[in-house]
C-alpha cells in the first residue's frame, strides 16, 4: 500500500500484517514523519519536465534525508538515462 505525502501521519495507523506500507515524501520534514513506513519513494531528486514535479531535492539534500531517517528510501524524479 502506498500513501501519499499528505496522508503519511496515518501510516502507524495502517500497518497491517503482510502489507509493505510505503510512503511518499518530497522534503526532509515530510521523510520524518513518513519513517514508520517499510520504505520512503522521495522525489523530485533531479529536476524533472513533469508538471507536477515540484523543487528538486538535489543528491546532498537526498544524502542528508537518506542519513536523518531510519526507512530505506527509493529517490525517484528527473533521472535520465
Amino acid at each position: 500500500v502506498h500513501l501519499p505525502e499528505r496522508l503519511a501521519s496515518r501510516a502507524p495507523r495502517l500497518r497491517r500484517p503482510g502489507w509493505s506500507l510505503t510512503v511518499a515524501a518530497h522534503s526532509l520534514p515530510a521523510a520524518l514523519v513518513a519513517q514508520s513506513a517499510d520504505a520512503v519513494f522521495v522525489s523530485p531528486v533531479f529536476r524533472s519536465r513533469s508538471v507536477s514535479a515540484g523543487r528538486p531535492l538535489g543528491p546532498a539534500r537526498l544524502a542528508s534525508l537518506v542519513r536523518a531517517i531510519e526507512a530505506p528510501v527509493y529517490a525517484l524524479g528527473g533521472v535520465d538515462v
